[in-house]
């Protein structure tokens, strides 16, 4: 059976096979995946091997304000997954939502006090207002019994 080879160079398949044992391979795999780096821009350095991409570095610091506000949302995210596992759950107990509800609301006063508290410009105002809008939401949706069986 004869793989077919996408994107390969016809000149490139036309090599010698390499003999590996009792089967031979045309190209190896690795061979391809060098020749695909190598090719790409910035996929070398100065002596000609392939560099690994490097991580982005943050510029600068979070203060403490923003560090408080990523907190709270990745709280509120985690109340927010705790309802959606129940919600998924047919044979879930209605009870157990009123409890996430006041978990939502009690967050939801404290996300508006450290959003206030941010610059104007800081991109977490908005994360936190979408986070905030959607917890909102669900609490009304609890409170009017909008998932009760």
């Amino acid at each position: 059976m004869k793989i077919d080879t996408y994107g390969i160079n016809p000149a490139d398949s036309q090599k010698e096979p390499i003999k590996t044992g009792k089967t031979s391979v045309e190209r190896p795999f690795s061979d391809y995946l060098e020749k695909t780096l190598i090719n790409q821009e910035g996929a070398v350095n100065s002596k000609g091997q392939i560099s690994a991409m490097e991580p982005p570095t943050v510029t600068t610091p979070l203060s403490d304000t923003q560090e408080n506000a990523l907190m709270l949302g990745e709280n509120m995210l985690g109340v927010l997954d705790r309802l959606s596992a129940i919600l998924i759950d047919p044979g879930a107990n209605d009870s157990a939502l009123n409890p996430l509800a006041d978990a939502l609301s009690k967050n939801i006063e404290a996300m508006k006090e450290v959003r206030n508290s941010l610059a104007p410009g800081d991109p977490l105002r908005s994360t936190l207002d979408n986070i905030g809008t959607v917890s909102a939401v669900e609490v009304a949706k609890i409170q009017n019994g909008d998932y009760q069986t």
